[in-house]
This record gives C-alpha cells, sequence and structure tokens, in this order.
C-alpha cells in the first residue's frame, strides 16, 4: 500500500515538473505573457465566458442523466449538475491529486447499495468520459472534411487529418461491434461458463444490454456533446477577442482548437498545464495566425476562467454536499428511459 502511495506521489510530482518546465519555456521564450492575460480578465470578459463554460457543464451533465436513466437511475438534472461542477473542481482547481471523474464515482457509489447497481452508476461516469471523447475525435474529424480546402496544402493539418481519420475508424468499428455483443445473449451466458477473463467480458455484454432499444440515447448523448464541444470552441474565440485580436476568423479556431483540446486530454500534465499551452501555440503558429498572436496565452486565459468557475461553483457544492445538501432519488422508483 505504501509503495503504491509513494509510486502516485511521484508521479504527481513528475507531472508537475513536466507543467513547469513548459510553462518556464514559453514565459522565457516570451510566448507566455501573464499581464496580457491578466488585461484581459475584464470582468465582463469573465462573466460572459465564465457563462458560456456554465452553459457547456450543464449540457454534460444533462449527457450523464441520460445515460444514468437508461440504466434506470432517478438522478434530477440538478443533482447530476451539482456533481459535475464538483468533478470539473477536483479536475482543475486540485489537479493531480484526484481526478474529477474518480469523485463523482466515489459519489454515486456510496449512494448505492446493490453491488449490481454500484457497478452500474459507476460505469455511467466511465461512459460518460467515453463519450465525450469519442465525440471529440469525431468532432475533429467532421471539422477537417468541412474545412478541406483550408488545410488541404497544410503538411502539419493533413497529418493530424489521417490520424484522426483512422482514431474515428476505429471508434465506429468498435461501438458496431459493442452492439452487435449486446444483442448476443446465448454468447453471453457461454461466456460466463468460462474462466475469469471470459466472465468479465460477460459482465461487459450484460452492462451494455442494457442498451437494448435504447440506443438513441446514445445518439443524443452524442448530439449533446458535439453542441458543449462547438460551444467550449467559442469560448476559445471569445477569450481571443479578450486578449484583443478581432480580425481571426471563428473557423480558424473551430480547426484549431479542437486539436488542442485532445493534447490537453491526455493525462501528461495536470489539468493539462503546460501541454495545453505547447500544443495551443503550436496550432494557432501552424495555421498561420499573426505572429503577435500566442495560442499559449489563449489557452491560459481559458485555463484561468476554468478555474475561477469551478472554485465559485464546483467548490460551493462540494462543501454543501459534504453536509447533505444533495440528495438523489435513487430510493425512489426509477422511471425507464
Amino acid at each position: 500500500m505504501l509503495k503504491k502511495f509513494m509510486s502516485t506521489k511521484m508521479t504527481v510530482v513528475l507531472k508537475l515538473l513536466i507543467a513547469g518546465i513548459i510553462i518556464a519555456y514559453l514565459v522565457n521564450s516570451e510566448y507566455l505573457s501573464f499581464s496580457k492575460i491578466l488585461h484581459a480578465l475584464h470582468p465582463g470578459n469573465v462573466l460572459w465566458m465564465a457563462m458560456l463554460c456554465i452553459g457547456t457543464m450543464t449540457i454534460t451533465s444533462i449527457r450523464w442523466n441520460i445515460l444514468l436513466r437508461v440504466f434506470n437511475f432517478n438522478y434530477t438534472v440538478l443533482e447530476t449538475l451539482k456533481l459535475s461542477l464538483i468533478g470539473t473542481f477536483f479536475n482543475t482547481f486540485m489537479p493531480g491529486a484526484v481526478g474529477g471523474d474518480l469523485i463523482k464515482t466515489y459519489y454515486i457509489y456510496a449512494e448505492e447499495k446493490e453491488k449490481k447497481s454500484k457497478i452500474l452508476a459507476s460505469f455511467s461516469v466511465l461512459l460518460d468520459r467515453i463519450i465525450g471523447l469519442l465525440t471529440l475525435i469525431f468532432f475533429v474529424t467532421l471539422i477537417f472534411l468541412f474545412f478541406w480546402d483550408d488545410i488541404a496544402t497544410n503538411e502539419y493539418y493533413r497529418k493530424f487529418f489521417w490520424f484522426v481519420l483512422l482514431c474515428s475508424s476505429f471508434a465506429v468499428l468498435g461501438m458496431v461491434i459493442v452492439w452487435s455483443l449486446s444483442k448476443k445473449e446465448q454468447l453471453n451466458l457461454n461466456l460466463q461458463k468460462k474462466g475469469y477473463f471470459f466472465k468479465l467480458m460477460a459482465q461487459g455484454i450484460e452492462i451494455m444490454s442494457n442498451f437494448r432499444g435504447k440506443w438513441k440515447y446514445i445518439f443524443i448523448a452524442f448530439m449533446m456533446t458535439f453542441v458543449s464541444q462547438a460551444i467550449s470552441i467559442y469560448v476559445f474565440y471569445c477569450a481571443a477577442q479578450a486578449l484583443g485580436f478581432y480580425d481571426i476568423p471563428l473557423k480558424t479556431f473551430y480547426v484549431a482548437v479542437p486539436l488542442g483540446m485532445l493534447v490537453m486530454a491526455l493525462p501528461l500534465t495536470p489539468a493539462g498545464v503546460g501541454t495545453g499551452q505547447a500544443a495551443f501555440l503550436l496550432m494557432f503558429q501552424w495555421i498561420g495566425v499573426p505572429s503577435t498572436f500566442s495560442g499559449a496565452d489563449l489557452c491560459t486565459l481559458v485555463q484561468i476562467i476554468m478555474v475561477m468557475t469551478s472554485l465559485t461553483s464546483g467548490f460551493w457544492f462540494y462543501i454543501k454536499y459534504k453536509r447533505g445538501a444533495i440528495k438523489s432519488g435513487l430510493h425512489e422508483t426509477p422511471e425507464p428511459a
């Protein structure tokens, strides 16, 4: 136990060190200017972008609520929103210590009495994260196809396009396989009679069998994620204007930002600090924005807005939750999706 704890601590320290080195390099190279960022933190700008961030969090919490309903849990949208804000707080304000998804899983796991319900409730958090990541990959692919004329002559973006297209193809293939297996009741029974690995497969198929006749809710979840990601990209557009850049077309952000978001989703540094700045700097340089514009400044400004939003909302709900203010309706009679 002690060895595992020390290993976790070392991983966190290493991630913080990597983030610190990247940030120090960007500041020293004048790619990152905190004075410009502080100037952009005008109350009006902060309030508008914070409202947009809350909007995206609300959409994603509704998505999670839909997934819970598929498994016949009866959370309200407000309850899932509170838990989502708490998760965002732990993802942004306390990076590297405990992931927001793990916190959400812990709380919802504690609400359940039966083992099967605990597993299904916890799986809903994982599935919610998977849908978010897959939608981002699909989103990047579609954006590249839509703006193909703008990236066809760009060597870097062409390479990214073929990579995300390959990822999208594997994702679609995986979804088809999962959908097919979820309908094989006899296969599930046969697997349960075999070894441990096959029993795990059987449990996975049994979990996915909850989606029989309800796959439209997965489609709705994907569509809602597309909307939330489109709003998230618009937040970066607003942040660029707050930094004083009004002449960069909106479509530029819809090409560059999703790739930066994909890099930030990789667990290389806490909350994507450092890697996000480097990724956004390169993405906007490659697409040919004015040299006076820095993607590192843009990324940092949005991260600050996210931290401020999660601190004022997620932390408050976390304190209220500890006092029992969030009361789920799990023990009421659930209504099937």
